[in-house]
């Protein structure tokens, strides 16, 4: 229960996070030129790739505290991009909307990003199940010889 409530916890902070910064992006529409940096780092200036992985880096040295699984992990900003493209996979999205989305110029480059989990190769196995022919009440084949070398020795 105190799992529980600690995700929920978490997810009541996120939404509140993400409707703070709908009305910050709303604002700033209306008031600021559209051509500054959304994002700025500590010194005014557009927030670069580096700062974003200072950022990730020093928010998972401070998540390890409570969750120490998390020092044995890489986790960068390219992991939520893996993470968010498994989850389009996973919800079967098109896979050329997911190398779009990535802003990968070949679909071969999102091949090799997006792997199929377990659980996607278990339902496409399970989907294969009846195309397969009935064996009948016999069984495996292994399962019908006693002495298990000498059906090996039959392959």
């Amino acid at each position: 229960m105190i799992r529980f409530q600690r995700i929920y916890s978490g997810l009541q902070k996120l939404l509140y996070r993400s409707r703070l910064l709908q009305t910050a992006i709303k604002e700033r529409a209306q008031t600021q030129d559209p051509l500054e940096p959304l994002f700025i780092n500590a010194e005014g200036n557009r927030l670069t790739r580096f700062g974003v992985r200072y950022i990730v880096s020093h928010r998972v040295a401070e998540a390890a505290k409570v969750c120490p699984a998390l020092l044995t992990r890489r986790v960068t900003p390219n992991t939520f991009r893996h993470t968010t493209a498994m989850h389009l996979l996973q919800s079967n999205i098109d896979l050329n909307m997911i190398r779009s989305w990535l802003g990968h110029a070949s679909i071969e480059t999102t091949n090799g990003y997006v792997e199929i989990d377990l659980e996607m190769k278990r339902k496409t196995l399970k989907s294969c199940e009846k195309l397969i022919p009935k064996q009948g009440n016999r069984g495996p084949s292994w399962k019908r010889v006693d002495d298990i070398l000498s059906w090996l020795t039959t392959l």
